[in-house]
């Protein structure tokens, strides 16, 4: 079938003869959940159990067979320094992958996450109960609540990911790949612009 697909995966089940069967399918995006650019709060905290080489091999990959690679990064993690954070906002230029997406962690009923905040009095008791009643936000991404660190704020979390855009976005080797790659995938640039005047708009 002449199909064009995206998928997401994990950073850890990445090889070669998978990523190259994605690309034979007609996959041309592939979403990786590295969540943090700290290894600490990667491995020990989250476990992914995915090592920064780990992350290039996997970028590498997808640009041998044609699909861009994108980075689900996420900001606010239990024991998650400001240091740490920069980490996060620096790990889309170490790895060269395509493009990265920027999230407040989120705490969700039946998660470990969830628990942990409980425990920790970040939330109350009756979280449950009111997102079930749908009284915890208007739309999706504000029905849970956000998980930040101790020692952070919610303007600091939202900071970083303003800054880790613009860092990643506005960095010159992401932006010469980028118009190199419009030669061998002319959609990308029609695709770029269209999320562009959305952004601006």
């Amino acid at each position: 079938l002449k199909i064009r697909f995206a998928t997401s995966i994990r950073a850890v089940d990445v090889n070669e003869d998978l990523i190259k069967g994605f690309s034979r399918a007609g996959c041309k995006e592939i979403f990786i959940g590295v969540e943090a650019g700290s290894d600490r709060i990667r491995n020990q905290v989250i476990k992914k159990n995915a090592t920064e080489e780990k992350l290039k091999e996997a970028v590498k990959l997808c640009r041998k067979y044609g699909i861009q690679s994108n980075f689900y990064l996420m900001l606010g993690f239990p024991s998650e320094t400001w240091k740490d954070i920069e980490e996060t906002m620096k790990i889309g230029i170490r790895t060269k992958v395509d493009f990265i997406g920027v999230h407040i962690t989120q705490i969700i009923p039946g998660s470990e996450l969830y628990n942990v905040a409980l425990k920790e009095g970040k939330i109350s008791g009756d979280t449950l109960d009111l997102y079930i009643q749908g009284k915890l936000g208007a739309d999706f991404f504000d029905v849970f609540p956000k998980y930040i660190p101790d020692g952070l704020s919610m303007d600091d979390l939202k900071k970083a990911r303003t800054l880790a855009y613009r860092k990643f976005f506005l960095n010159f080797g992401w932006v010469s790949r980028r118009i190199l790659s419009y030669f061998r995938h002319p959609e990308r640039f029609y695709r770029d612009i269209s999320v562009f005047k959305m952004g601006v708009h």
